[in-house]
């Protein structure tokens, strides 16, 4: 009973849709030609360059500077599908017929992004000279995405329908019965269409970094590199330049500045002096080869958090950061050497 409900499950799906290929029969429906090449994607637009960086000194000149990105560069279009070939169709056969697809066209390239504005720091003594310097430091445009291509032709039925005549022989009764069969040819499909491609984003505008100083900055020391043993023995001092965000940077230039209203002002040396304290079990001295590159991360705050830690290859550890009375300390709490 099981193999017979089997059986009928089987038949009717091979019966579903009899103009597409079946699996479980494949002689009900053949396709005829060659389908289509797909078309080439377009090529994806280059990058805007960025904006020149500059740094000045005002003491009362009247200055113009345009720091502005260029804007990126379109993608290309896709390529056309190629149509189905080798389309003549066979008349008179025992099957139903499908013409061949015709390729997909080629996805339009996206567009470069715009190229981002140049910074510009500024020296000054009076805040007031700063209304004399325009300073124009817009992000580029994106380029324009590339169109997608259309899809190439399928091949095309000649001859929709036909009927031929099947007939079945008994070798018993050397007899056999005769039945008329309904065929049908159907079309191609065409090749679906390329998408077109995005657009490059616009580039961000340049930041105006604020120096109420005529003089050159002193010498910073934000990185450095130390033993282990030396670490715990005479501390790590780093040296960074301290700035405070502020905004309103287009109301501080001359008329017709257009820059990012974020910018930066100078507030002076940071200086700071880090502790190694070792708690972990094993001894330091087993770790003497082991080197630390100690550096201040990119971040104007310029607290203890902001200080980060990279250690030599394989050695493992536990270990945090904390401020007591004044001193920065990195406590380490486990270490160990991973095995090759």
């Amino acid at each position: 009973m099981q193999k017979i409900k089997l059986k009928t499950i089987f038949s009717y799906a091979c019966k579903i849709n009899m103009l597409f290929f079946c699996l479980c029969k494949p002689d009900l429906v053949f396709a005829f030609g060659s389908t289509g090449l797909n078309g080439v994607g377009g090529q994806h637009g280059h990058e805007g360059s960025k904006g020149k960086h500059v740094s000045i000194k005002a003491q009362g000149q009247y200055a113009a500077f345009d720091l502005s990105g260029e804007d990126g560069i379109a993608g290309t279009d896709g390529l056309p599908g190629k149509s189905a070939s080798n389309c003549e169709q066979k008349l008179q056969v025992k099957s139903d017929l499908i013409g061949a697809s015709g390729g997909y066209g080629g996805h339009g390239g996206n567009g470069g992004d715009g190229g981002d504005g140049g910074n510009i720091t500024v020296f000054f003594n009076e805040l007031a000279n700063l209304k004399k310097i325009q300073v124009v430091s817009q992000g580029g445009k994106g380029g324009a995405g590339g169109f997608g291509a259309y899809g190439g032709e399928g091949c095309a039925c000649s001859v929709f329908s036909w009927q031929m005549t099947e007939c079945e022989k008994h070798q018993t009764f050397k007899i056999g019965s005769c039945k008329i069969k309904q065929f049908f040819c159907t079309d191609g499909k065409g090749g679906q269409p390329g998408l077109l491609g995005s657009s490059g984003s616009k580039g961000a505008k340049g930041t105006a970094i604020l120096i109420p100083q005529l003089t050159p900055l002193p010498e910073s020391k934000d990185k450095l590199t130390i033993r282990l043993s030396d670490w715990e023995a005479q501390g790590a001092e780093l040296t960074a330049h301290k700035y405070k965000v502020h905004y309103g940077a287009n109301k501080l230039f001359a008329s017709g500045s257009k820059l990012s209203s974020r910018y930066l002002l100078y507030e002076g040396l940071w200086e700071e002096k880090i502790y190694l304290r070792w708690y972990a079990p094993r001894p330091i001295t087993e770790f003497e080869h082991i080197e630390v590159v100690i550096f201040v991360k990119e971040n104007h705050s310029k607290s203890f958090e902001e200080i980060g830690i990279q250690f030599s290859p394989g050695f493992k550890h536990n270990g945090y950061f904390s401020k007591e009375f004044g001193r920065v300390y990195y406590t380490m709490t486990e270490a160990s050497l991973q095995s090759r």
